[in-house]
């Protein structure tokens, strides 16, 4: 029930009264639409998790089962990669394909987006957030590289849509009259449906993103403490659906992975060191994330992470949130509310000190920034308090300068990746020209190892470039230990050690800026004693070299 202090907002936003014309809509759709289509590459977008998931892909469609590097892989769970494979038997090994897939997952979750934030708002509102979201680089960046996150995040946004039908019996406010009208969804056979669709939406989930349990489990708990009276069974019903799917697929997963890999599944393998050891370091995990959500947020939100954004904008950001959070809460709109600040609280206790990332948040960015509008519009209504609170008017005013400069501050990269970079990827510069140059050199290597076929010798490199190597290159990687030591001979003999009894070893490729100097150094020389590196290419990052061990 809503509160003496709150507009009236019962099957409605603040801007109901005010609702987006048609033609308004078809012009926000196209542009939207139109940015996204060209922003489709050519070529990949290089990214070490990309790279698993394309050359899983590959393997799939060559008929090499689901394996990575010459390993059956247990990382990633298997959802993606067997669209795509299935894609590549279709449209061919190109990258364009891959790419129009994710971009179309995009604005499938847009609107999305815009169906449930109408549902629970109103269609003013719903048009705002969508286009905060969709034109956030953020987003834009993410709906356009071949990653899990855009298609988790259709999928979860389709499971929000099932249960905001699933709740279109009794909205706040109202009764379970014999006589009221019952929406779709209101009856029991309705509700049978909804929870099976639920179900479904559910495993797609975790089959797709792993990572996507947390999001799944804040949203399970949020249906189940919604305060919509009327329809608390149906609420359940559905909470306990996706409760109990997600930890089912969870389990699924496990047991495919033991049947045929013969181990746990590494992501499962990886949880325990995920979640705090115990009540100190969640309260040091917790205090760490609390500290770094303003400058998280700037950067989701304006695309900007630095420390004084944080303090300039991500600060009163987080206020506006918090404060919209509440608003939201008190006019029964519980669990939008607890996805916007619960969600982002359990990714600080799981990623722990210094991993929270922006990309994290993308579940729950168009909840952030619905949160924020419905914030600032509290505040304007305390700031006209003696007069009853503000107009529709002067809500829609600001928020219209809300997103307005939202979209502002994100135009210059949204508009350099769709429009210059899309271009650059029908050319020979691409990777001269996207993130500085910092993949050309391992495009050239991978080029040049692809044109000698009469050696399958294995490459030793990085291990955070391993993956993007092994896919451009379709060679056997030996990647240097995740955190390589870095001064004495001895480090450098320890590493050594490991890799020259493979005799499959026939390249080495050196970095020549992560790292320390003089630990690149002794390892050269480790090297040069042990046997003989021969330069086959001399990068402005990368230096590659043949191998051959006395």
């Amino acid at each position: 029930a809503e509160t003496s202090d709150l507009r009236p907002i019962a099957g409605g936003g603040r801007l109901a009264s005010l609702p987006p014309s048609r033609r308004a809509l078809l012009i926000a759709i196209g542009c939207v639409a139109v940015v996204y289509l060209a922003g489709v590459s050519a070529k990949w977008w290089p990214t070490p998790d990309s790279a698993i998931i394309m050359g899983l892909s590959r393997s799939l469609a060559d008929g090499d089962g689901y394996r990575f590097n010459g390993e059956i892989h247990t990382i990633l769970p298997p959802g993606l990669p067997f669209v795509l494979a299935a894609l590549r038997s279709v449209a061919g090994d190109g990258e364009w394909a891959p790419n129009l897939l994710e971009a179309l997952c995009g604005l499938g979750a847009l609107w999305l987006i815009y169906a449930v934030i109408a549902a629970c708002r109103d269609r003013r509102t719903a048009l705002g957030v969508t286009l905060c979201t969709g034109l956030s680089y953020l987003f834009f960046h993410n709906a356009h590289a071949v990653l899990t996150d855009m298609p988790f995040m259709m999928l979860f946004w389709a499971l929000l849509y099932v249960c905001t039908r699933g709740d279109a019996a009794s909205p706040p406010g109202e009764t379970n009259s014999r006589d009221a009208p019952k929406p779709p969804g209101a009856s029991a056979g309705g509700t049978a449906g909804l929870l099976v669709l639920a179900a479904l939406l559910t495993a797609a989930s975790v089959a797709v993103r792993f990572p996507g349990v947390v999001a799944l489990g804040v949203l399970g708990v949020a249906l189940a403490l919604s305060g919509h009276t009327g329809c608390r069974l149906r609420r359940m019903a559905m909470s306990a659906t996706v409760l109990a799917v997600t930890g089912l697929s969870v389990g699924g997963f496990y047991l495919l992975s033991r049947r045929f890999a013969g181990e746990t599944p590494r992501y499962l393998t990886r949880l325990p060191h995920a979640l705090p050891s115990g009540l100190a370091d969640a309260i040091g995990r917790l205090g760490s994330g609390l500290l770094a959500i303003p400058e998280v947020l700037c950067d989701a939100v304006i695309a900007q992470g630095d420390a004084i954004a944080a303090i300039l904008i991500g600060l009163p950001l987080v206020a506006r949130v918090l404060t919209g959070a509440v608003r939201l809460w008190r006019a029964g709109r519980r669990p939008p509310a607890i996805l916007a600040v619960a969600y982002p609280l359990a990714l600080t206790l799981c990623t722990g000190e210094g991993n929270f990332r922006a990309r994290y948040l993308l579940p729950v960015l168009p909840l952030i920034f619905l949160t924020a509008m419905e914030g600032l519009w509290t505040t304007l209504d305390f700031l006209y308090r003696r007069r009853g609170g503000a107009t529709d008017r002067a809500a829609l005013i600001v928020s219209t300068v809300f997103v307005v400069m939202v979209i502002a501050t994100n135009a210059p990269r949204v508009a350099r990746d769709a429009f210059y970079y899309s271009y650059l990827s029908r050319t020979d510069r691409y990777y001269e020209v996207i993130r500085r140059g910092e993949h050309a050199d391992l495009a050239r290597i991978a080029q040049m190892l692809r044109e000698d076929p009469s050696t399958d010798s294995a490459i030793v490199i990085r291990h955070n470039r391993s993956s993007i190597l092994h896919y451009l290159s379709g060679r056997r990687i030996v990647p240097l230990p995740r955190r390589m030591p870095r001064e004495t001979a001895a480090d450098a003999r320890g590493v050594l050690d490991r890799i020259l009894p493979d005799p499959s070893v026939g390249y080495v490729v050196l970095d020549m800026v992560g790292g320390s100097d003089e630990f690149r150094r002794q390892w050269r020389k480790q090297w040069q004693r042990q046997g003989h590196l021969r330069p086959q290419y001399a990068g402005r990052r990368y230096h590659l070299y043949s191998l051959s061990v006395e």
